[in-house]
């Protein structure tokens, strides 16, 4: 029985080192990921097609981080089984490391739509620099709104011209019909 004992007391201190390896990993990506989260944040000037790959490399980091958290999330199951004191301790770890996922998931996200905004706002390409522009929802109407007047202003000088031909136009076709007139009395 003592032996058994032992083969138990070595098994369960083998899945406590896994799952202290594991914590460890997770804390490393997760700063590699908010390191990368705040670059992307901090940089001033970025094309969209380098920010929209930047945000990509983290994504990629992340689902990193997903496939840890499975392996921790079952490592826990079986220090829960074995050593209910080293679970308690593991399964406070576990909550924080949710949480910080779901904090860099929704900072990746927003980071995604903020270059989709922009390269729907400012176009995207690969020389143009995307300047940090707005942050927030009502920043992005501003935007828009700013947008939208100085596009109205365009078709009004754009309607205006078409006036204009249309004018000169009909102006023209009652002197050729004069000249075609003449013409023909001269005949």
């Amino acid at each position: 029985n003592f032996e058994g004992d032992g083969r138990y007391r070595r098994a369960g201190h083998a899945m406590c080192e896994e799952i202290s390896f594991l914590d460890e990993e997770l804390i490393k990506l997760e700063e590699e990921v908010g390191e990368g989260l705040a670059a992307i944040e901090a940089a001033k000037k970025l094309t969209a097609d380098a920010r929209a790959e930047k945000c990509s490399v983290l994504s990629e980091r992340l689902g990193r981080i997903q496939d840890v958290m499975q392996s921790y999330k079952i490592e826990l199951r079986e220090v829960q089984k074995d050593d209910r004191v080293a679970y308690v301790a593991y399964e406070a770890k576990q909550r924080t490391h949710v949480d910080k996922v779901a904090a860099l998931t929704a900072g990746i996200t927003a980071a995604k739509n903020w270059t989709e905004r922009a390269s729907l706002f400012y176009g995207r390409s690969k020389k143009k620099e995307v300047v940090a522009g707005p942050a927030h929802a009502s920043e992005f109407v501003e935007e828009g709104k700013r947008i939208q007047d100085q596009d109205a202003k365009g078709l009004g000088r754009a309607a205006k011209l078409v006036g204009e031909m249309e004018d000169m136009g009909a102006t023209t076709a009652v002197s050729l019909k004069t000249q075609t007139d003449q013409i023909r009395a001269t005949e």
